[in-house]
């Protein structure tokens, strides 16, 4: 059996609500004099973080143009009664056509 007392640590430390301790996993990874093990190299971490920031930034530009959209609709749609904008609805028409029509 090999002789795990000779192994790196990884350096990182982890917290939970009131203790501290140092991570219990082999170092695999060392990074400006530490060791780090797979989950808590700095360059990994740093790439999923990257990755997560823009999958969130992505899904922020979505909602925003979502609601950019919306306000467009709620806009131009202001002075249109109700039982129009329903009736084109019903039919299926597009909201640029509708639009159209209603403010001529």
């Amino acid at each position: 059996m090999p002789d795990t007392t000779d192994k790196p640590r990884c350096s990182m430390r982890i917290f939970d609500m009131w203790h501290g301790r140092t991570c219990v996993k082999s170092g695999t990874v060392q990074f400006q004099g530490k060791w780090y093990c797979a989950q808590h190299n700095p360059e990994a971490v740093a790439a999923r973080h990257k990755a997560r920031d823009a999958k969130w930034e992505a899904a922020s530009v979505a909602r925003q143009k979502v609601r950019a959209r919306e306000a467009a609709v709620q806009k131009f749609c202001a002075g249109v009664p109700t039982e129009e904008l329903e009736r084109f609805v019903r039919v299926g028409r597009p909201l640029s056509t509708m639009l159209a029509e209603a403010h001529l």
